[in-house]
């Protein structure tokens, strides 16, 4: 490939690399991870924001993001539905760990970090059956976690 047909990918990724590096900062408590990742809104609309996420709700986190944010084709679907178990799973650790210190209504927390649980088996069990209903179920789940984040201190934009 010639020079001049690089040229522009170099400027572009060279813009892109200055404009995240002049990006303000954020700084995250010493015990959580920071979960930094592009959340997409609408068509084609896109923007970045940072979590700070420890332990149980990380890992949740973690694991239904990218499935969340991915294209909604067959695709999503049966990547989903093949980490459903591992959700299920996911969502009864946030339920056994410690609230967050961030969070302060300890009976609030119970309570959501429940309906999680719950919205993920609904998931499972739609997965395991003839996935109709998945977008709904998928959805509830995803909800349900920004319930419970809320809590935290956590907003969706």
């Amino acid at each position: 490939m010639s020079v001049s047909r690089l040229f522009p990918l170099v400027l572009t990724l060279g813009v892109m690399a200055c404009a995240k590096k002049d990006a303000a900062p954020t700084t995250a408590p010493s015990d959580a991870a920071t979960t930094d990742h592009a959340h997409a809104h609408g068509e084609g609309a896109e923007h970045e924001h940072e979590h700070q996420f420890a332990g149980g709700v990380k890992s949740f986190h973690d694991t239904m993001a990218p499935l969340w944010h991915a294209p909604k084709d067959d695709a999503r679907v049966g990547n989903t539905c093949a980490a459903a178990a591992e959700l299920v799973a996911k969502a009864g650790t946030i339920e056994s760990e410690p609230m967050p210190a961030a969070a302060t209504d300890a009976d609030a927390w119970k309570t959501r970090s429940g309906e999680l649980s719950a919205a993920a088996k609904g998931l499972q069990t739609t997965c395991s059956g003839d996935r109709k209903d998945f977008e709904a179920a998928f959805t509830t789940m995803h909800e349900a976690f920004h319930a419970l984040i809320e809590l935290a201190g956590e907003k969706h934009e």
